[in-house]
């Protein structure tokens, strides 16, 4: 029987109730990573005020590491289509975990 973690519980809540405040037993990663995988983000902005000044500084850390991390993955994948481009080559594009 497979049991529900303690950010899923507190991500339900808060769905039903915008008011529901974030446990103390909340993993702040593990949350990041569920709001992430489900395309959740825009509830930080619902989440943030209710965390203390150390937990605020953690989730704007981490959401800066990886927006500067897609940015640089678009780069690097910017220039591979360049690349692919000056030899005549022109590269398919596919969308999702596939890039």
């Amino acid at each position: 029987m497979n049991r529900l973690t303690v950010e899923q519980i507190f991500l339900f809540e808060l769905l039903e109730n915008p008011e529901t405040p974030v446990p103390d037993s909340v993993n702040h990663l593990k949350l990041l990573q569920l709001l992430r995988r489900h395309k959740l983000i825009p509830l930080t902005e619902i989440i943030l005020p209710k965390l203390t000044e150390e937990g605020n500084k953690y989730y704007k850390n981490v959401l800066q590491r990886w927006t500067l991390r897609s940015m640089t993955l678009f780069e690097s994948l910017k220039l591979i289509q360049e690349n692919l481009r000056e030899i005549n080559i022109e590269p398919i594009t596919f969308k999702g975990p596939v890039l």
